[in-house]
């Protein structure tokens, strides 16, 4: 019997109740049970109990596993002293055991999230031991889903929700306290090559142990989170100079900075750091947005000072982040007022200029500013989230103008349409890509998705399965920006490529530079080897297309051939065998409509 005893779990129960004759009675209940094992440590005031925290490191074979208060028998109101043992024993479900039954007071006290209601008058030691083990079952439950909802699954850090909560925390604590706080942005340089190179298992493993680096580099009083992928933050809470915010940065970079050898690869981990500080509590700007967006301004510049570094976030920093917010603002702005609308650029043979293909191009016409470049506000929108909306309108309207045009005469004609990571990772998107194709009857086999090097590497959990999808649909896909990544050629391997458009930096500068001409004739052999077509982007002289002639490149695409342009100056120039006033829609281009 003594061994199976022993073999039980011992739950730990605290009584406060001045009452000595009902912690005689609660005990021996408790012991009654054959089932289970019960600790009873009986207190008579608020103080005694919270003893017991206080003397945790000193004491620690006893802490509670739950609480069974009589909130009548100490010299506070119930909420009162309801609210002191839970603030003193956060983590421990509170039981009401009271004389009587009283519908107020079960009532205030579940609302304090107690965990149960004992009469006294009514003790039974069944009744007793199902409150106490509900009650505990039920605060683990709770805890577990707290864990899942507020805890990052794979390295165990606190995941983007706790931090953001913890950080409006904070700073109404520095503002009242008159202390400053930091808030980093930690980006690992260059994890993407690490995951395609040596595969998912060692990419966690890394992930894993920078986590506990970097959470081994604060104190416990701070909060090191992963707010997803590669990207961790850190809260830096009551410092009393801003400047050990720099000396916490530079203790991360050199802890982190020490080799990591995973299944015999020997790595060596680097990240860049951006330092947002909250030092003027009277400054109305400060929120945890404001402390998010500036350190993600800082961390740009210490990755344009080249990686394995720290910047802070300064004056000249919050010129540019009020730019920014300002062009977020408009950009907000256009969608509602459908200042964006779409252009085409030709794609043609390198020797006979016969149109070969159309590639849609999204611009913004901005209100007192004009065409605003594509390179200045996609970014934006893809940080906003905005560029899902934008990239539903460039498919639809792409299509419907194909559509159009072969209804007046264009055959054979392939069309080019960008796909942010946005879209193209959204579940979904193949059969809205299908519809669309039905809408306009037109057939999937002239559709070419240009997808470029670094979406595949950051869609890579949705890749392969968008990819079998577009190649059942019959649509054609192309890498952008080809030979700009990691592993240009592994996307011919692990794909089914149709084509590659070959990165225009490369055409800029073949005749200076030996590598990037060594670089053109490699891709060119490769595609050639492969079976798969190439275009060459960035076009803008003669000299350059008969370079890429003569080593056997016969799609062109750029300025030399075609700037480009809205719908009806493209057909004037490129589809016009037919009076134009037969094929030429509206002058106004199609506008996106916010509600598309």
């Amino acid at each position: 019997m003594d061994n199976e005893f022993s073999q039980q779990t011992l739950y730990h129960v605290a009584l406060l109740d001045s009452n000595a004759g009902n912690a005689l009675l609660l005990k021996h209940h408790l012991q009654s049970c054959p089932d289970y094992c019960f600790e009873i440590l009986h207190t008579s005031s608020l103080h005694e109990l919270c003893d017991i925290n206080r003397n945790r490191h000193v004491d620690e074979h006893f802490f509670p596993d739950v609480i069974l208060l009589d909130p009548n028998q100490v010299q506070h109101t119930p909420s009162e002293t309801i609210k002191s043992v839970q603030a003193v024993f956060p983590d421990t479900p509170v039981i009401i055991f009271s004389e009587l039954y009283n519908e107020k007071l079960a009532k205030e006290s579940g609302e304090l999230g107690t965990y149960g209601y004992i009469a006294k008058v009514d003790m039974q030691p069944l009744r007793l031991s199902n409150a106490i083990l509900h009650a505990v079952s039920q605060h683990q439950h709770i805890k577990k889903l707290y864990k899942q909802a507020n805890y990052d699954v794979l390295t165990g850090l606190a995941n983007r929700a706790l931090i953001y909560d913890r950080t409006e925390h904070a700073i109404k604590i520095s503002k009242r306290n008159s202390t400053s706080l930091a808030f980093f942005l930690v980006d690992l340089d260059d994890f993407k090559a690490i995951n395609d190179i040596y595969g998912h298992d060692v990419g966690d493993v890394y992930l894993r142990t920078i986590a506990h680096r970097l959470r081994d580099s604060i104190r416990v009083s701070d909060t090191a989170a992963r707010l997803g992928g590669d990207e961790f933050a850190i809260l830096l809470e009551g410092l009393e100079h801003p400047e050990l915010a720099v000396q916490v940065a530079k203790k991360i970079l050199k802890e982190v900075s020490e080799p990591i050898t995973i299944e015999g690869k020997k790595l060596s981990p680097s990240l860049s750091i951006g330092i947002s500080l909250m030092q003027d509590e009277d400054d109305q700007r400060f929120s945890t947005d404001w402390l998010v967006k500036s350190a993600d301004t800082a961390l740009y510049q210490a990755k344009a000072n080249g990686k394995n570094t720290y910047s802070v976030f300064t004056d000249e920093h919050d010129a540019e982040m009020l730019r920014i917010i300002n062009l977020e603002n408009q950009l907000v702005e256009a969608i509602e007022n459908h200042e964006f609308f779409l252009c085409y650029q030709p794609i043609v043979h390198a020797t006979t200029h016969e149109l070969l293909g159309i590639e849609t191009l999204l611009r913004w016409d901005q209100p007192g500013r004009g065409i605003i470049s594509p390179d200045r506000f996609i970014p934006v929108l893809e940080r906003m989230g905005k560029m899902d909306v934008v990239s539903e309108y460039v498919m639809n309207e792409s299509i419907r103008q194909y559509a159009h045009w072969r209804n007046h005469g264009l055959e054979n004609i392939s069309l080019h349409i960008n796909t942010s990571p946005a879209q193209f990772a959204e579940h979904g998107f193949c059969q809205q890509l299908e519809e669309t194709l039905t809408t306009y009857e037109v057939s999937p086999d002239v559709i070419n998705l240009e997808l470029t090097e670094s979406q595949l590497f950051n869609s890579s959990k949705y890749i392969d399965r968008e990819f079998k999808k577009l190649h059942w649909l019959g649509v054609q896909v192309a890498i952008d920006d080809f030979g700009t990544g990691y592993s240009s050629y592994d996307y011919m391997r692990r794909f089914e490529i149709d084509q590659i458009k070959l990165d225009k930096s490369f055409i800029h500068s073949m005749f200076d530079s030996k590598i990037d001409m060594a670089i053109i004739n490699s891709i060119t052999r490769f595609s050639r080897d492969l079976g798969v077509s190439i275009v060459a982007e960035g076009v803008e002289q003669q000299k350059q297309l008969d370079y890429l002639v003569s080593i056997g490149v016969n799609q062109i695409q750029g300025y030399y051939t075609g700037r480009p342009m809205i719908a009806d100056k493209f057909e004037q120039q490129f589809l016009c065998k037919t009076p134009t006033s037969a094929i030429i829609p509206p002058q106004e281009p199609a506008r996106l409509n916010a509600t598309h």
